[in-house]
């Protein structure tokens, strides 16, 4: 009875809203370590990180021979899918496990986990802002300096080319 209930709740899954079975789906989705190379428009906000989490398995219909391009879609679909149960923004840390039984080779299983983070509190970075030394830590300049005033840029820009 056990074996059935699955049954009938994963082939239910497989079906979009009209009963329609998929025949392709992709999803995309943000996994990233926190790296910012620019800022064009200086904002900052605060993530809230959880505690590491287990999703899945989420399983994904295998069409032929699995490809590393099919790989990674289905992963990205299991980092869509754990980003929507867990209500993230974005995922930090991720770790996949992918595998295919011996008994049903036309099917991949993805389990994964991660941080779940959450954005808030998004600001502009002013120059009063308690977060330009800690940009300033982060991310070494080589020399290049964080200004907000534009008579200092200028004057930069003049001793970078050589000019007073």
């Amino acid at each position: 009875m056990a074996l059935m209930l699955s049954l009938t709740v994963n082939v239910n899954a497989q079906k979009n809203n009209k009963g329609e079975k998929k025949a392709f789906e992709e999803a995309q989705a943000r996994t990233l370590e926190p790296f910012h190379a620019a800022y064009v428009i200086p904002v900052v906000y605060d993530v809230d990180v959880s505690s590491r989490q287990e999703f899945g398995p989420y399983a994904f219909d295998i069409k032929g021979d699995l490809k590393e391009g099919d790989l990674y879609n289905c992963k990205n679909r299991a980092i869509y899918k754990a980003m929507t149960e867990a209500g993230a923004d974005e995922l930090i840390g991720t770790i996949f496990d992918s595998y295919i039984n011996e008994n049903d080779p036309k099917t991949l299983y993805v389990k994964l986990s991660a941080y779940p983070c959450k954005w808030k509190n998004f600001r502009n970075l002013d120059s009063n802002s308690k977060d330009i030394d800690l940009i300033k830590q982060i991310y070494p300049s080589n020399g290049v300096n964080i200004s907000f005033d534009a008579s200092q840029s200028k004057k930069e820009d003049k001793d970078n080319k050589g000019g007073k």
